[in-house]
Order: structure tokens, then C-alpha cells, then sequence
């Protein structure tokens, strides 16, 4: 009998004072499996089609080991499943709305979601702002500087909408302080164990938003 069959017949027994039979619990969980498999059908149809979905994964334990939860998302539609995996491998016609998808799909640096070729990709402010106090608290001032943009373009973004010429001015703004920000960067050094450069934190990120600036900004 599964764990949380016998959790919830117990913890019905201590407050309802009547015992129940575990069999009709299983019952109950199977009729209401079976129930929502046309829902999460639909749904996951739904998200298909979506204009624009998030996608991210958290790690969670379940019956004591170590799996991810993966989310697609849009402003109706939640979408989640269980998984072993983190990267690709989580991502199967059966469960993944983000297999075949060809809209816009916004996501954190995960690789995992770079493939996805027939989507557009966008990636969250939140997590790179994420990223960037993390730098910030180390003290790189071009991070510093980056995010106080990140939070005066967001507050404008929402009060007016930003032309075509400011536009040119921000990816200019952009593209100096990042390579600025390289110039001062330590030359990588090679990594014995695998032969490969060893990159800072700071680094990554930085060569991070110079590849990926249309879709950061």
C-alpha cells in the first residue's frame, strides 16, 4: 500500500475518530487519477498554443529521493510533473507541453530549454536579477549598476512604453558595460581535470547577456 494512503487513513482515524478502509482511499485516488487525465489532456494542449508560457524546475523529495518538479505555464494554465531528471530527459511527448512548442517560452539559464529550437526564447528578469545581487554582494560594480538598470527599465516599461530611439540607447548602454565589465575579467585558466577553461561566476554571466541580449532585454 502506497505511503500516503496510510498517512491519510491514519490521519483520518486521529481526527475523525473512525477508521476508514485503506482500499477505498486507493479507490478514490485511482477514480480521481483517471478523472483528470483528460484535464491535464487539455491542458497541456492549452499550453501548446499559448503565446507565451514559463518554464522552470525545482527540486522536491518524494519518498525520500531526490526528483524535480517541472512547470509550463501560462496566465491560465499550470502545468507540473514529476521526474528523476532535471534536464532533457524530464521533457517527453507524454508530459512536456514544451515538446513541438513554437511560441514564445520564457525560462532561467537552464540549458535544458535552449532545446527547444522551434520556440522563441525570453529569459526571467527575476532569476538574472537573481544572479546579479548574488555579484553584488561580492562587490562587482558593474553588477551593481546592472541591476539598478534592470529596476529603473522595468519601472518605465510599466508606466510608458519605451521608442524605437531609447531602445538604441539601452543596447548601447548595455553592450559598453559589458565589455567593460570582460576587459576586466581574469583570462581563464585551464582546468587539469578536464582541459577546459575555468570561468568565474562573474564571467559566465557577463558572456551570458553579450550572447543572449536581445532576449535578455
Amino acid at each position: 500500500m502506497p505511503s500516503f494512503i496510510q498517512k491519510n487513513s491514519d490521519g483520518i482515524r486521529k481526527h475523525c475518530r473512525q477508521s476508514i478502509n485503506q482500499t477505498t482511499l486507493q479507490n478514490a485516488n485511482n477514480e480521481a487519477y483517471l478523472a483528470l487525465e483528460s484535464v491535464e489532456k487539455s491542458n497541456m494542449e492549452d499550453l501548446k498554443n499559448a503565446p507565451v508560457v514559463r518554464a522552470d524546475e525545482t527540486v522536491v523529495k518524494i519518498k525520500g529521493n531526490f526528483n524535480f518538479i517541472h512547470t509550463v505555464a501560462d496566465e491560465k494554465t499550470t502545468h507540473l510533473w514529476a521526474s528523476n531528471y532535471r534536464g532533457s530527459s524530464a521533457h517527453t511527448e507524454e508530459v512536456s507541453p514544451l515538446m513541438g512548442f513554437k511560441n514564445t517560452a520564457m525560462h532561467d539559464r537552464l540549458p535544458l530549454y535552449n532545446q527547444f529550437d522551434e520556440a522563441s526564447h525570453l529569459y526571467c528578469n527575476a532569476h538574472l536579477m537573481r544572479d546579479l545581487q548574488s555579484l553584488c554582494e561580492q562587490d562587482y560594480p558593474w553588477a551593481i549598476r546592472l541591476l539598478r538598470a534592470y529596476r529603473q527599465l522595468y519601472r518605465m516599461s510599466k508606466a510608458c512604453a519605451i521608442d524605437g530611439r531609447f531602445k538604441v540607447k539601452i543596447n548601447n548602454w548595455f553592450d559598453n558595460i559589458i565589455s567593460e565589465a570582460l576587459k576586466n575579467e581574469p583570462v581563464p585558466k585551464l582546468n587539469v581535470n578536464n582541459g577546459k577553461p575555468s570561468k568565474t561566476e562573474s564571467r559566465l554571466l557577463l558572456e551570458f547577456f553579450q550572447k543572449h541580449r536581445a532576449e535578455v532585454l
